[in-house]
């Protein structure tokens, strides 16, 4: 009987044994690639509109009307806003057609490079933040210690005052019934005895699809419990995480928010992978042959083009 049940434990394991492939970047599931979490969140468009048009402008000498200053917006008087764009307006008129086209062309890319810096320091400063939190947990009993650290001063001054102990850190984990994976950035317990799951994010305010994210990972957390990235399991859930925060270190004044719309963002998560899983066969539909009104599809129901 002992020997069944260590057959059957072994064969459950091995048929739900998860990896993560660093250099492709893919989570697999029994050697089969899972939707990424992020991926699957970027369905819902950032409101990035303004901000882009911004860093496309300001090649050209142009800087915006108002700025934020002590947490309110103040008018940039046209004095000191003018003399940039003049210089500008003359350098361009004497440069030749050549120059002046690869001038517009770094116009028009100033954002996503903006966008790619940002990353790399953001990804620098989340390999600073999975050491601090993993230091606190292994050697304070996950109590946030007073450390002094430039680049991640304001998450510890702020752990001092919310944050009870840590709880994870940097740990892959997956869903089989939704066929996603990820990686949780950090948890921790608040001192209200919340358990709260948290996103460390490089971005100047907080947006709605990076609650969407945080709720994929809870999800997956509660379904499958955390992992290293060969598969060997390293975190179980003890408790129910009943809220979300976002910390988004762009912003002039540290401000992380938090959340407890569990249920809600949990559901939202689903339908998000659902409209992603749409979307895909969409783009594959789209690039296939148009089929004519009077012949019959060779597609199965949606439900069949939709699973997994």
């Amino acid at each position: 009987m002992e020997l069944v049940l260590v057959v059957r434990i072994k064969y459950l394991m091995e048929m739900n044994k998860y990896h993560f492939d660093s250099v492709k970047h893919v989570h697999y599931l029994n050697d089969k690639p899972l939707m990424g979490c992020s991926t699957i969140v970027n369905i819902i468009a950032k409101p990035l509109q303004w901000w882009v048009a911004e860093q496309t402008l300001k090649p050209l000498g142009w800087q915006k009307y108002n700025k934020k200053i002590d947490g309110k917006y103040k008018i940039v008087p046209d004095k000191i806003r003018l003399p940039d764009v003049d210089r500008m307006r003359l350098a361009i008129s004497e440069m030749k057609p050549k120059v002046f086209l690869e001038l517009l062309d770094s116009c028009y890319t100033a954002h996503n490079n903006r966008k790619e810096e940002a990353g790399e320091k953001g990804t620098e400063r989340h390999a600073t933040l999975e050491k601090y939190v993993k230091h606190c947990m292994k050697e304070h009993d996950g109590k946030p210690y007073k450390d002094l650290n430039e680049t991640i001063q304001v998450f510890i001054d702020w752990a001092q005052v919310n944050i009870k102990r840590f709880l994870w850190s940097e740990v892959h984990t997956y869903s089989k019934e939704l066929w996603t994976g990820g990686v949780a950035d950090v948890g921790w317990e608040d001192l209200q005895g919340r358990v709260v799951a948290g996103d460390f994010k490089s971005s100047k305010d907080v947006f709605f699809s990076q609650f969407l994210q945080v709720a994929g990972y809870d999800t997956m957390l509660s379904e499958s419990g955390g992992y290293d990235a060969d598969g060997n399991k390293t975190f179980t859930l003890k408790r129910p995480i009943e809220a979300y925060c976002v910390a988004p270190f762009g912003q002039d004044e540290f401000d992380p928010i938090i959340m407890d719309y569990v249920e809600e963002f949990r559901s939202a998560f689903k339908s998000c992978t659902h409209i992603h899983k749409l979307n895909e066969l969409f783009k594959k539909v789209k690039q296939s042959r148009p089929i004519k009104p009077a012949e019959e599809p060779k597609t199965g129901t949606l439900a069949e083009l939709l699973a997994v």
